[in-house]
């Protein structure tokens, strides 16, 4: 397994951008990386023991993961691609913004938020 930190986060973004940066994560693991789309990046990886999670917190960003001696290869490429060509599928993006616009309504908090998306 592996860890990578470093300081940063949502802290560092204007009020503005504070949505897009605080739900960023959650947008790019849902849409995929590179030429894969979320259903092509899981057929690549059957069968294979690769895991790599990115995070973005408030005062700090992280990725982090696990594989099997046999896959590091292909998990090496996955977070390659993780940091170099995330993508951002617009009707994900939407979805999750959809839900931030209809939490005031219903009186949800930005934790309520959080526990939805995640």
């Amino acid at each position: 397994s592996f860890t990578a930190w470093q300081p940063g986060g949502t802290s560092l973004v204007s009020d503005k951008d504070y949505i897009h940066a605080r739900f960023a994560d959650d947008i790019v693991s849902a849409s995929g990386v590179g030429a894969f789309d979320s259903a092509d990046l899981r057929k690549v990886l059957a069968g294979k023991v690769v895991n790599v999670w990115t995070n973005i917190g408030e005062l700090s960003q992280m990725m982090s993961g696990s594989t099997r001696p046999a896959d590091l290869e292909t998990a090496m490429q996955l977070i390659h691609l993780r940091i170099t060509a995330p993508r951002s599928v617009a009707v994900h993006r939407q979805e999750i913004y959809d839900r931030i616009k209809a939490a005031p309504s219903r009186g949800a908090s930005v934790e309520e938020l959080e526990c939805e998306s995640g």
